[in-house]
C-alpha cells in the first residue's frame, strides 16, 4: 500500500475514532487470500471491538483506584473454611448473570 494511501487511512480512523483501521496491514495479512471484503471487514471491526473493550476495562480498573490487581489465580483458596473451590470457580465465572435480552425479550 502506498504512503498516501496509508496517511489517509489514518486521517480517517483519527476522525472516526477508530485506532485499530490504522493497523490495517495486520489485518490484511491475517487473513486468507480466498476471503472476502466482508470477512476483512468483519475481523476488523472484530479488532476494533476488543481493543475498545480492553481499554474500557482498563479505564474502570484505574479509575476504582485499587491499591495492586489481583486476579483469581493468585488467591489463596485455602484460607475459605466454608466454600469449596468448586463453588468459588463457578461465581467467578458469572454464568449465573442472565443477559436482559433472555429475560426481556421484547427489549
Amino acid at each position: 500500500m502506498n504512503t498516501a494511501k496509508q496517511e489517509l487511512i489514518k486521517l480517517y480512523a483519527k476522525q472516526l475514532r477508530l485506532p485499530t483501521f490504522t493497523r490495517v496491514q495486520e489485518v490484511i495479512r491475517g487473513l486468507n487470500p480466498d476471503e472476502s471484503y466482508e470477512d476483512f471487514l468483519v475481523e476488523i471491526m472484530k479488532k476494533e471491538l476488543e481493543e475498545r473493550s480492553a481499554k474500557s476495562q482498563a479505564d474502570r480498573i484505574k479509575k476504582a483506584g485499587f491499591p495492586t490487581p489481583k486476579t483469581m489465580e493468585e488467591f489463596d483458596l485455602s484460607r475459605l473454611e466454608h466454600v469449596s473451590d468448586g463453588e468459588i470457580r463457578q461465581l467467578a465465572s458469572c454464568d449465573f448473570v442472565v443477559p436482559e435480552k433472555l429475560i426481556f425479550p421484547s427489549l
